[in-house]
């Protein structure tokens, strides 16, 4: 009885994800030459999660659209699905999934349809979708020299809120860095 009520359960929970489909697939944002799904979900498992990420790709079908899904617990998961139209615009999800993942500390892969990864980090995933979206949206040559940066932003709060000295040689560093992204920008 006890495995009839679980099956019950999950299929109660995928049917109430579901529901929402209609709602997610309106919330699609245009990102360059395809349409953008893309949630953080905590809480939701891997398994539900992809079942969304393809319900959601059979809804959005007849535009180049792509889904990204980031759910679970204390190890995040990411889902990617594209359309037949995003495949051909050149959004591939097994890359997507291969940039995602090591923001959430981990890795993963698969083909350009549906891919999935997942990490250990799971205040990653924030992370991971501005990354997405910032790709997306902005010019990527500034926003991977930027993302590079995230040590020298660690070391200067480090030294900023927990009062950690920095010597010349790491100062000096921390200066070349922002000029090197000044002309990279410029």
């Amino acid at each position: 009885q006890l495995k009839t009520a679980e099956k019950e359960i999950a299929d109660l929970r995928t049917q109430q994800l579901l529901g929402n489909l209609d709602e997610l697939a309106a919330s699609a944002t245009d990102a360059g030459a395809v349409k953008l799904v893309a949630r953080s979900m905590p809480g939701v498992a891997g398994g539900d999660l992809r079942t969304l990420a393809m319900g959601l790709r059979d809804k959005l079908s007849n535009q180049a659209a792509v889904v990204a899904l980031i759910g679970g617990d204390a190890k995040p998961v990411v889902i990617v699905a594209t359309t037949e139209g995003a495949r051909a615009a050149g959004a591939k999800a097994g890359q997507l999934v291969g940039v995602a993942a090591p923001k959430l500390g981990g890795k993963g892969g698969g083909k350009d349809d549906l891919a999935q990864g997942g990490g250990q980090d799971a205040a990653g995933a924030p992370a991971a979708l501005a990354f997405y979206y910032a790709t997306h949206y902005g010019l990527l040559s500034i926003v991977s020299v930027i993302t590079s940066l995230y040590p020298a932003v660690t070391v200067i709060l480090a030294a900023i809120i927990l009062r950690e000295r920095v010597n010349r040689t790491q100062g000096i560093g921390l200066a070349m860095a922002v000029v090197a992204v000044v002309f990279v920008a410029w």
